[in-house]
């Protein structure tokens, strides 16, 4: 009988490769993603061997994560086979995180614009620059998302599009909106398929970026904090009713003030102890053992 698969999606927090992208920068040696170590986990104290598809990808937003679980699921040339104990799961990233390149890489341009600034006018070289080898390796898929971004205006994107983010309450509205069609979405795809699913917020899902705008020198327009606002409006979101009875969802609405909780806030964002580096949030082997007994303690759930 063929194994069951385990088939895992999500961005730089699950990507299986991500910690080479620190190897030298960070002396980083590799890491072994949380969705492996769930894999171990229940191997280990259940018997069930999953095979581990990781689709987990640097820069993946919430609708590229799923489209990649899909193509997994459904390929052809994997031919998975009906299995009682065949498991999808994800680790959602930011909810805002929605803009591509053609080169289907997906960043949001507002946030890494913010990141370069500084360093590039102390570089003396234009954002634009270094923004695209931010979002990828590869020199031919730097050269295009370059162009990318020259076309998009990214400059006056992103000081457009940053206070209307505080201003535009409907703009966040329709984030939560979107994002919890995804979810509901890729748990109706699992059940219908009969797979087990389980979904858990790594990133914190609409960031509080007050500090953004003061990186910008932008007062807050609405003059409240982005957990005032979702204490008054999250719950008035389509489906937020639907998703709360939902038992495959770990942490839901993913945020304190609501009852909800999310993986970064769970280790008070950017603990170094489990973080790959000073000043840098990604998981590092503890942080990817943190999430796979999260995701573990949730399975025990669905025997």
């Amino acid at each position: 009988m063929q194994k069951p698969v385990l088939v895992a999606g999500g961005c730089s927090f699950t990507d299986p490769n991500n910690w080479q992208y620190f190897s030298k920068s960070h002396g980083v040696n590799e890491i072994k993603a949380w969705p492996q170590v769930l894999a171990d986990i229940i191997k280990d104290k259940h018997g069930i061997d999953y095979k581990v598809i990781n689709t987990g990808r640097g820069g993946a937003s919430l609708s590229k994560s799923i489209d990649r679980i899909q193509r997994a699921v459904f390929s052809e040339e994997r031919n998975i086979k009906p299995h009682p104990e065949n498991l999808i799961v994800l680790g959602l990233t930011d909810w805002w995180r929605e803009y591509s390149t053609h080169t289907e890489i997906d960043f949001n341009p507002a946030v890494h614009y913010m990141y370069q600034l500084k360093d590039s006018i102390e570089k003396g070289e234009h954002p634009l620059v270094s923004l695209p080898r931010h979002i990828s390796n590869n020199p031919e898929d730097q050269e295009r998302a370059l162009r990318d971004c020259e076309r998009m205006g990214i400059e006056n994107f992103a000081r457009d599009w940053l206070p209307n983010y505080y201003v535009w309450g409907e703009y966040r509205k329709r984030r939560i909106h979107y994002a919890f069609q995804q979810i509901y979405n890729v748990i109706t795809m699992a059940k219908a398929l009969g797979y087990k699913v389980l979904i858990y917020q790594l990133l914190y899902p609409l960031p509080p970026h007050e500090h953004y705008l003061e990186r910008f020198g932008l007062e807050n327009p609405l003059k409240q904090s982005m957990d005032a606002w979702l204490i008054d409006h999250m719950h008035e979101v389509f489906l937020y009713d639907v998703l709360k009875k939902e038992e495959s969802i770990i942490g839901f609405p993913f945020v304190k003030v609501l009852g909800g909780y999310n993986y970064e806030a769970s280790i008070n964002y950017q603990n170094e102890k489990y973080c790959i580096a000073p000043n840098d949030g990604h998981p590092n082997q503890l942080g990817h053992e943190l999430i796979a007994k999260e995701f573990y303690n949730a399975w025990k759930n669905t025997e």
